[in-house]
């Protein structure tokens, strides 16, 4: 196992079990349940043995916790498009039609396994960690940290929603020409922010317009639901799009093309982006050039 954490129990510190006082103490473990995980596990030491619970903590103890994970998987051979690059975190535009992760081999994260080294910076983990996800089906930017400290750092931010994502999306529709979506989801508050940027005509829907999405809560498939509530689902969305006639073989059209963060270490603003995806382009002009010839 590798020890990612350590603390010294300092004087002065009150009767308290293990378990409390370790949930107030290590970042990685944001909750009581995942401190409990942690010792039934044995990732969490008292003075180099495994802790138990119950045990009261005195002045003095050394208190470690290790990472479970010692051997990085299988790394998935592609071309992976790496966007930005430091010892603490690496953003890469992730292909449509991979997982960010999950227990096969072809995801993202076994990407980037062969795509990118260890950092030789301290704490670094031994392999680069998505911190976010984006759908299987969805493009883009996506961040993933190369070091424990920068791994919880960036988990906070997004918690704490302080890092901006920008989208593009073509979507069946005349839209308006901006709008915002306040529209909950399983309960919870969601709001989106559209804008937008080109409308073409369509043999097949009309319209396609492509939109300027910009998500402020973070719910799975927000935008998807969102646009499809407005009566204009994405492109190529199966789980959400009309169920005849979604033109389903270019795969989805949306793509994460913006991201706006501070550094998670240094606190310097970064902003990345990436054009639109040439297949959403490529879409539009064909259909406009129908459009023409048969309608026009």
């Amino acid at each position: 196992m590798e020890k990612i954490e350590t603390h010294i129990v300092p004087e002065g510190i009150g009767e308290i079990r293990f378990v409390d006082y370790a949930y107030d103490l290590f970042e990685a473990l944001p909750s009581h349940n995942s401190v409990k995980k942690a010792i039934k596990k044995g990732l969490l030491h008292i003075d180099g043995a495994p802790a138990e619970s119950g045990r009261w903590i005195m002045p003095g103890m050394c208190l470690d916790l290790y990472a479970k994970e010692v051997t990085p998987p299988k790394g998935f051979e592609i071309d992976l498009e790496i966007i930005y690059q430091d010892e603490h975190m690496v953003v890469v535009n992730k292909p449509a039609g991979i997982p960010t992760s999950g227990n096969q081999y072809r995801t993202l994260e076994n990407a980037l396994v062969a795509n990118v080294p260890r950092s030789n910076a301290k704490n670094a983990l031994q392999w680069a960690k998505p911190v976010h996800r984006l759908d299987s089906a969805t493009s883009g930017l996506l961040i993933a940290a190369r070091t424990m400290e920068a791994r919880i750092v960036l988990g906070n931010m997004f918690k704490e929603k302080t890092i901006q994502k920008t989208y593009h999306a073509l979507v069946i529709g005349e839209t308006p020409t901006s709008g915002a979506i306040d529209l909950p989801i399983e309960e919870q508050k969601a709001y989106s922010e559209f804008k937008l940027l080109k409308r073409v005509r369509s043999i097949q829907c009309e319209y396609l317009s492509l939109l300027e999405l910009k998500p402020h809560t973070g719910r799975t498939h927000q935008l998807r639901i969102h646009t499809s509530s407005l009566g204009f689902p994405i492109l190529g969305d199966k789980l959400y799009g009309p169920e005849k006639g979604n033109f389903t073989g270019k795969g989805l059209f949306l793509s994460a093309v913006k991201l706006e963060l501070n550094h998670p270490i240094d606190q310097k603003p970064i902003e990345l982006s990436i054009p639109t995806p040439h297949k959403f382009e490529s879409r539009m002009l064909n259909d406009q050039r129908r459009w023409d010839k048969y309608k026009g």
